[in-house]
Parts: C-alpha cells; sequence; structure tokens
C-alpha cells in the first residue's frame, strides 16, 4: 500500500507544490504539507473485505485563528487538492465513503506559525443530505406541488428557474445549478420541495451556507431571501399569490384565530 501513497504524494508535489506558496509566508513549511496530508490518509486507512482500502476523506488542517483568514483565501487550491487527491486515490484502488474535502480548525495557540493535519473516514448515513432520512407524505413524493414561478436571481444579473422538486447545487457540473466559483464545493447545498415550500440544505460543504447573513444548516425559503454560497448571492424569488395558498401555516394559535374570527362575524 505505501507505493500506492508514493505515488500519490509525487503526484500531488508535480501539481501543487508552487501553487502552495501561495499559502504560506514567514517560515512556516509550506513543503511538507503534501507529505502531511499524504500521511494522514496513510494513518487512518482501514482494510476492507472487497480488498481495496478505505481512506479518509475528511482531512482538517489545525492552525491559529490569528491565521485563519489566510488560509481561507486559499480555499480553492486546497479544494483543488481535494479533487486530485480523490482521483488519484481511486486510480491507485483506494475508496472513499464521499469525495474528500479539506477544511480548517483554528483551534491551535496563538501566534503559532505551524499546523497540524488529521484525518478520519466519514460515515456515510450522517452525511447523506437531512432530506434522505426525512419521512414525507406519500403524495408529496409521487408528486411534489412546486412553488409557482419560483426562480433564484444569481449575482443580481441572471436568472435560474426552479422547476425540480430537488435541486442540487455546487462547483461541479454534475449539478443542476453549477457555480463556478472557487469558494463553493464541488456539491455544496440541496434545494428540495417539502410541504410546497423550498427548503435549503447544506450537504455537508466547506464553506456554508448562508440565509440573509446568518450561516443555517437547512432553511425554509420565503421570497426575497438571500442565499450566499461561497460568495455567490442567490435571491430567492416566487410567486406568493400562487396556488396552495393554504400550505402557509401561522405561527399563531389556531383555536386563537378561530375565535378572532367568530368575534369580528359577531361585531
Amino acid at each position: 500500500m505505501n507505493h500506492h501513497l508514493d505515488r500519490i504524494e509525487t503526484h500531488l508535489r508535480n501539481l501543487f507544490e508552487e501553487k502552495l506558496l501561495k499559502i504560506f509566508t514567514g517560515n512556516q513549511p509550506h513543503h511538507t504539507l503534501i507529505e502531511d496530508l499524504v500521511d494522514a490518509m496513510r494513518a487512518n486507512i482501514l482494510p476492507t473485505e472487497s480488498g481495496n482500502p478505505l481512506a479518509p476523506d475528511q482531512y482538517t488542517i489545525h492552525i491559529s485563528s490569528e491565521n485563519l483568514a489566510e488560509w481561507q483565501s486559499n480555499q480553492g487550491i486546497l479544494d483543488q487538492m481535494a479533487e486530485s487527491l480523490f482521483a488519484l486515490g481511486k486510480r491507485e484502488s483506494l475508496i472513499f465513503s464521499r469525495p474528500p474535502a479539506i477544511i480548517f480548525q483554528p483551534d491551535l495557540a496563538e501566534n503559532s506559525q505551524q499546523y497540524a493535519i488529521s484525518a478520519q473516514i466519514s460515515d456515510p448515513e450522517r452525511h447523506m443530505p437531512d432530506t434522505a432520512s426525512m419521512t414525507q407524505p406519500i403524495e408529496n413524493e409521487s408528486q411534489p406541488a412546486l412553488p409557482q414561478d419560483a426562480y433564484f436571481v444569481i449575482g443580481g444579473t441572471t436568472n435560474f428557474q426552479l422547476t425540480k422538486p430537488v435541486t442540487n447545487i455546487g462547483r461541479h457540473s454534475d449539478n443542476d445549478l453549477a457555480l463556478e466559483d472557487l469558494h463553493v464545493s464541488r456539491h455544496h447545498a440541496q434545494l428540495r420541495v417539502i410541504r410546497n415550500h423550498h427548503v435549503i440544505f447544506d450537504v455537508g460543504s466547506t464553506g456554508g451556507v448562508f440565509l440573509n447573513g446568518q450561516q443555517v444548516s437547512q432553511a425554509t425559503l420565503h421570497s426575497g431571501d438571500v442565499i450566499r454560497i461561497g460568495t455567490v448571492n442567490l435571491i430567492y424569488i416566487h410567486d406568493t399569490t400562487a396556488s396552495h395558498p393554504t400550505t402557509v401555516l401561522s405561527l399563531e394559535d389556531p383555536d386563537a384565530d378561530s375565535s378572532n374570527s367568530q368575534k369580528d362575524a359577531l361585531e
């Protein structure tokens, strides 16, 4: 197995060693990052019954909080490295629970110019989109009622019509909505129709999903909401006067509403 990992390390060096010079300043040991990444993979590989080793897919770079912004500004390079790690690993007969991702954890001591890398294997079930385990009414699963005339305004210039019960969003071309932004994960978010409303889910992205400036793991959308994915703003628009008006549930006590209506009728 070691010779397989050695080949992966050599290919990564050829692809990224010069690019990694952009990440580091001062005396930080940029030349060891690829070696440390492969060492973390080596230390956490597990055998399987199929004979193909199961490789870690979550790589966390532990840094100090004061260096977080500098590392995050180069997330695109590390995303490319994760993609290459996935392709090279598959070529060497490794298997992954999901495509690898490289994230940051600002948990080292302040003023530390060093870093550490940890790796782990994801639980495939835990990282399925949140909607995968949600039980929906049978009629909603067979033919979900789409919010009428719903669309995203992308970057304030382009409209993207939402015509599917499930819309996958990310940087990879196999998404329904592919966003060419290095800060967007390959598979970043999923938009799903639930009870006649669009609900957005973060499907394990590295940069997160933000709704009106606040990070969310899932949220029901309303017309005018602004979703930020990477550096791209998506404004959600839909016709609020469309059909299915009764599906909008009031947060107030329905008995209180009924009492108020009867009171109004009596007056």
